[in-house]
């Protein structure tokens, strides 16, 4: 499933270049014998750290767990509240 997921349609010789999970499940089913539903794939998908990029033709690479340890505190978007003076 994950290496179908990884794979470009154009690469297994699909009719398309975008990847739906209708067409995954539907792929997977036909192909490798594999039936379940979308939400479950989905969840394996992103249990693996794949993450749906609307943009592209497939599942893009593995998220880095570190990355917002790497990336460091984010700034503050909005100053605190100034206290009231009674």
């Amino acid at each position: 499933m994950i290496a179908t997921a990884l794979t470009k349609p154009e690469a297994l010789d699909l009719p398309f270049g975008s990847r739906t999970l209708d067409r995954l499940k539907t792929y997977l089913h036909e192909h490798k014998g594999i039936g379940t539903k979308r939400s479950r794939i989905d969840e394996i998908l992103v249990a693996e750290g794949l993450r749906w990029r609307q943009q592209e033709t497939w599942f893009g690479e593995r998220v880095d767990p570190d990355f917002a340890e790497k990336r460091g505190a984010s700034p503050r978007s909005t100053p605190p509240r100034p206290k009231k003076v009674r």
